[in-house]
């Protein structure tokens, strides 16, 4: 992940990842001053989703993996369920943890369009255990 600019933590910035490019809330950067751009190590993404808005999608081959923005800080993303406890979705360029449970007609394999309120950008938990 490579971090391309960013306003300062708690405001926007935007991070690539393999060729995606997503505008994130900085949540990394010291307070003091914004982080330089570059490649993060040490790094991840936190999602939260709208579990009310999230849904299986009903032809998968219509849809591809990936974000697609919508206004503000949302994305619809379409991801595929690759474990349903925890829920683990792959959106194609990275696989995230969602803070939701399944609902039992979820199953791995499945595709799901998930309503992203938002995208933090955090410290990765093995850094944060160690710091």
């Amino acid at each position: 992940m490579r971090l391309i600019h960013t306003q300062g933590r708690g405001l926007e910035a935007e991070v690539e990842i393999e060729g995606e490019r997503l505008r994130v809330l900085d949540a990394l950067s010291p307070v003091e001053e914004p982080r330089a751009p570059g490649d993060l190590e040490g790094a991840s993404l936190e999602v939260e989703a709208i579990e009310a808005l999230t849904q299986l999608v009903a032809d998968p081959g219509a849809e591809a993996l990936g974000f697609e923005p919508e206004r503000g800080w949302r994305y619809r993303a379409t991801g595929e369920i690759v474990s349903t406890e925890p829920l683990v979705v792959d959106f194609g360029v990275l696989r995230l943890e969602l803070a939701m449970g399944a609902r039992e007609a979820w199953k791995p394999g499945d595709r799901l369009a998930v309503a992203i309120d938002r995208i933090r950008l955090v410290k990765s938990a093995r850094q944060k255990a160690g710091a």
